[in-house]
């Protein structure tokens, strides 16, 4: 599943494209979602989704923890 957001990179600062990064942490769809939908869908279901991307400027793997809560 893709992330619609435009996320930047943690370690060089670089603004990734929609749909870099994505997450295998929910329901196997092809659909993308904003982390805002990601939290309402989860919220009470599951306590954190992991998202994940290479960077495309620096190409270091990105991951990130989004708790829900």
């Amino acid at each position: 599943m893709g992330i619609k957001d435009k996320l930047y990179c943690p370690f060089c600062g670089e603004l990734q494209e929609e749909n870099d990064f994505q997450t295998k942490c929910m329901a196997c769809m092809l659909d993308s979602w904003t982390i805002e939908d990601i939290h309402k869908c989860c919220l009470g279901v599951i306590n954190n989704v992991e998202i994940y991307h290479e960077c495309r400027n620096c190409k270091k793997w990105i991951e990130i923890n989004l708790p829900i809560n």
